[in-house]
């Protein structure tokens, strides 16, 4: 079965400024290439405690919290780590003064994606991220070729906004990550990095059905099936009430 493949290389890494997270809104900028990735680990912390009464569970409550990411680069460009870290740029000099504050490093949206053995893809973005100095690594030269890499250091946490997730505001909660994957039905994966892909409920087209039989139909025994076809997907359970 192809949803069972294993992943085989992480590629097309982005980012994108945070402009506005608040109640008002969630605004980014437009993505940006990050570095090419060579490697790439994520973690979320979490944590749960089990209630018991009577002597048997009675109920299990549990708490995640932020993912801890480190993407190892083959470089990372100046300008990308000074962005990321909240540095001044001197345009005159092209010089790059490290005076942030870890607090005040500004956040972000991270991207990526996942190609499994079977070529299709599993997409990633992760909505409110902050980045920590690089890890740099160099090797004086010998006459054994040695390839020094730079390993960037990412948490990711849910962000301020709260998001309508299903369109009728029954349920309205902040957001770690969105994500998707081609094998999915209805999921297209063409766009997804032209802009941080934000939980949005999608709006329908007009909704039809096709039965079969067919509306009129004559001749049609009255025991044989009726097959309702919808032209959009219903939400999750709805069809158990079709008679």
């Amino acid at each position: 079965m192809t949803e069972y493949k294993s992943i085989v290389n992480v590629d097309s890494a982005y980012y994108a400024l945070i402009e506005q997270d608040n109640d008002a809104g969630y605004v980014v900028g437009t993505p940006k290439r990050l570095a090419p990735a060579m490697e790439l680990k994520g973690a979320s912390e979490s944590s749960s405690e089990t209630q018991y009464a009577d002597g048997e569970v009675n109920d299990i409550v549990g708490a995640e919290g932020p993912t801890k990411f480190e993407i190892k680069l083959p470089s990372l460009p100046e300008d990308t780590a000074s962005e990321l870290l909240g540095s001044v740029y001197d345009t005159a000099t092209g010089r790059f003064f490290d005076d942030a504050d870890p607090a005040q490093a500004p956040f972000f949206a991270l991207g990526y994606r996942f190609k499994k053995s079977n070529g299709k893809y599993r997409y990633r973005w992760y909505l409110r991220c902050r980045a920590e100095k690089p890890d740099e690594e160099g090797m004086s030269e010998s006459d054994k070729v040695s390839l020094g890499t730079t390993t960037l250091k990412i948490v990711a946490v849910k962000t301020m906004h709260k998001f309508d997730l299903k369109g009728d505001g029954s349920r309205v909660k902040s957001v770690k990550r969105v994500h998707g994957d081609e094998e999915i039905v209805n999921f297209d994966g063409a766009t997804w990095f032209n802009a941080v892909q934000t939980p949005v409920a999608g709006t329908p087209g007009a909704f039809s059905v096709t039965p079969v039989p067919a509306d009129g139909a004559t001749g049609v025994s009255v025991s044989a099936n009726l097959t309702l076809t919808f032209s959009n997907p219903l939400a999750g359970g709805r069809e158990a009430g079709i008679t």
